[in-house]
């Protein structure tokens, strides 16, 4: 990136009328924040630049961005090596050179007033405008109505999503939500939740989603398929070998420690950290919320990510959910959940357990380190009903310090919120020798330990984040 001066940004609290609102208060440095008094092809360039190092950052293989360009008159030639942007009026030139890993597709933009750039695996589409109904298509991001789909040899943009046996660019296309290996659109044949065993290695077959599943008659024990009549799975038995027991010989003759999932009285163990468990981390890459107050709906959506890696049994899962559509204030955004002012964690889970929230592909955030600013206009695909993720339960721990370790480990990441730092995160651990929760940041992988911090469990002001503490249960994703 070229070099810009930076600026130190406060973001201050704000009082709601029952209680102080929860916002972050945070020093950041936010790069381009002096690009508004550049001149505007500098900015542009600069602004383009930016949200393309970011999708190269990105580990998603879909990423979108929607941006409004400082010039009126202007052309874009998008070639497979760089983007020249000519500032009609002025007559200047400025040219960006692909520096980012991946493909820019062939294209030319004259004076659109929205930017579209798309991230499609390794290649990078930028155009002004979308394609109509039986225009031809890539992937669904190019048509306005949002379905791309036809036969194996041609594709074209529909208002409707595709039926079974129509070819489709992605499963987002599919009214069934499911792409066969010939890419046409079906029904995947799915095992039940209690039957998905990832890492199991006997009983077990794979269902259509890739899913390792136990054969029927079995469920899933920490990694393990165990017939139905002895469910618990036993590492260290105080007798014999490691086995499934059931629940009477499992808490009178098994030494383990309290696991995902835990049966009742479990024993806790001396540290806990969902980073690491049998090598294995289940949460999300630490993301930023940049200069929006927005730690409310970070901390909401975090524990629901984490909460999904651990009850699928999938730690690589890493589904992106949106935070923006928790923030944006119309519908079918949130509208009462909070906004870059400040909010609720417990609001956002509300809303996702009545609403739903949907994945960041459908619902860009808008408030980053590039200088965009969080958008009031609700930013959501057309076929949001079709990205939309629920929760089934949610609810408040005590705040004794052993059933908020239980919780953690027995539901998984916990949004927590301390009223004295006046802010919201995700608890993912503790450790009892050095008497500390680990909590997990929304102010980008600098901050802390990559991202992670630590605060003892009384002693400090920020230890108050006991007193507000959130567990989310059964997280369902779209059907």
């Amino acid at each position: 990136m070229k070099s810009v001066a930076s600026e130190m940004l406060i973001i201050l609290a704000v009082l709601a009328s029952l209680g102080i609102a929860l916002v972050q208060l945070q020093k950041i440095s936010i790069q381009g924040v002096t690009l508004l008094q550049a001149e505007p092809l500098s900015r542009f360039g600069n602004e383009i630049e930016n949200i393309l190092k970011q999708l190269s950052a990105s580990t998603s293989e879909y990423a979108y961005y929607v941006y409004q360009p400082p010039l009126l008159l202007y052309e874009m030639n998008i070639t497979r090596n760089k983007i020249i942007i000519l500032d009609k009026k002025a007559g200047k030139l400025l040219s960006i050179e692909n520096v980012f890993g991946f493909d820019f597709e062939k294209n030319s933009i004259d004076d659109a007033k929205m930017i579209y750039i798309v991230k499609n695996q390794t290649r990078v589409f930028i155009f002004g405008s979308c394609r109509e109904v039986g225009e031809s298509c890539e992937f669904h991001l190019q048509c306005c109505e949002n379905y791309c789909w036809g036969s194996e040899d041609e594709k074209t943009c529909h208002d409707s999503c595709a039926p079974l046996g129509a070819y489709a660019a992605s499963p987002n296309d599919c009214c069934s939500g499911y792409l066969n290996e010939s890419y046409q659109c079906d029904n995947p044949k799915v095992c039940s939740d209690e039957q998905i065993c990832n890492g199991a290695t006997k009983n077990t077959y794979k269902d259509d989603l890739g899913h390792t599943c136990c054969i029927d008659g079995y469920v899933c024990s920490y990694e393990h398929c165990c017939p139905k009549e002895k469910p618990y799975w036993c590492e260290k038995p105080k007798t014999g070998n490691s086995r499934c027991m059931n629940e009477s010989e499992y808490a009178n003759d098994c030494n383990d420690y309290c696991k995902y999932p835990c049966v009742p009285n479990c024993k806790l163990p001396p540290e806990w950290d969902w980073r690491n468990v049998n090598g294995k981390n289940y949460l999300n890459p630490v993301r930023n919320q940049g200069f929006c107050g927005s730690c409310w709906a970070f901390s909401a959506v975090g524990s629901i990510e984490g909460t999904y890696n651990v009850e699928a049994g999938c730690p690589a899962c890493n589904k992106d959910l949106s935070e923006q559509c928790l923030i944006s204030n119309n519908p079918p955004c949130c509208g009462y959940c909070g906004s870059c002012n400040g909010g609720w964690p417990h609001a956002a889970l509300e809303y996702a357990k009545r609403n739903g929230i949907v994945d960041e592909f459908c619902c860009p955030y808008f408030s980053s380190s590039a200088g965009l600013v969080s958008v009031q206009k609700c930013p959501i695909c057309r076929d949001y009903l079709r990205h939309r993720w629920m929760i089934r339960k949610f609810g408040y721990v005590s705040n004794r310090i052993d059933e908020i370790k239980r919780a953690l480990i027995c539901h998984g990441p916990l949004s927590v919120a301390s009223m004295n730092w006046r802010h919201a995160i995700v608890l993912v651990g503790y450790n009892d020798s050095k008497n500390v929760w680990i909590i997990r940041n929304s102010w980008g992988p600098s901050w802390g330990d990559h991202g992670y911090g630590y605060i003892p469990y009384s002693g400090h002001p920020f230890s108050d984040l006991k007193n507000y503490v959130l567990y989310v249960e059964e997280v369902l994703p779209p059907k």
